[in-house]
């Protein structure tokens, strides 16, 4: 995503440019409540470590307030996106 796309967001009037961007550049550094922090650690952690996934990361999810479907949604769009995204870098689409 570039700064530009990172935009659409706020074209759309869910956020303001500045929690956009830092949330694009590091969400790390960004204000977040503790179900969407604990949600993008473990988006991360599906990401990039996807074997290293287990129940205690499912556990946070669901301690944090996260139903079973709710969880279902965050795996099958985690997976769905970078799927887009390799399917997008395989064939050069930008």
């Amino acid at each position: 995503m570039s700064d530009d796309h990172a935009g659409s967001l706020v074209q759309r009037g869910d956020e303001n440019e500045e929690f956009v961007l830092k949330l694009y550049r590091n969400w790390h550094s960004a204000d977040l409540s503790v179900e969407d922090r604990t949600m993008l650690t473990y988006v991360e952690k599906l990401n990039f470590y996807p074997s290293e996934t287990d129940e205690m990361d499912l556990s946070k999810l669901r301690s944090a307030g996260f139903s079973d479907e709710n969880i279902t949604d965050i795996v099958m769009l985690t997976g769905y996106r970078a799927m887009l995204n390799r399917l997008h870098d395989a064939l050069g689409v930008s």
